[in-house]
């Protein structure tokens, strides 16, 4: 995690410590993890090389953190919505839980094809 600070923060405004930063940081961990219903720092999940695979969160609920994290760093860090957003996609790229995708897949077919098959071209997925 220390290296995400000092690689990250060379991107951070001139105007926002390190020391607010990375404050910032660990509380949106504390966060993402009381989402997934874990305290943070929890050394046992943290100990692993990729902790950030072992838990998951919906598409859903990634999407309501991004928007918690992206209005908590404009308001703590006065960081433009663009910055924050930037931040926010940068955090959840590196550091996000897994995705759990549903497994529904709607399929349109062609209205003009007798057959279908699994090779069918003109099969479109939505």
């Amino acid at each position: 995690m220390k290296f995400f600070y000092e690689f990250h923060f060379l991107f951070s405004s001139i105007m926002v410590t390190q020391e607010r930063y990375e404050n910032a940081i660990q509380f949106c961990l504390k966060e993402m993890f009381l989402r997934v219903g874990e305290n943070y720092p929890n050394k046992d999940l943290t100990n692993h090389d990729r902790w950030f695979t072992m838990k998951s969160w919906t598409i859903e609920e990634e999407r309501n953190f991004s928007k918690w994290m992206t209005s908590y760093l404009c308001s703590s860090l006065k960081f433009t919505k663009k910055r924050a957003r930037s931040e926010t996609s940068y955090f959840l790229l590196e550091y996000g839980w897994t995705n759990i995708i549903p497994l529904t897949l709607k399929v349109i077919y062609n209205e003009t094809a007798n057959v279908q098959d699994d090779y069918d071209s003109s099969i479109r997925c939505v």
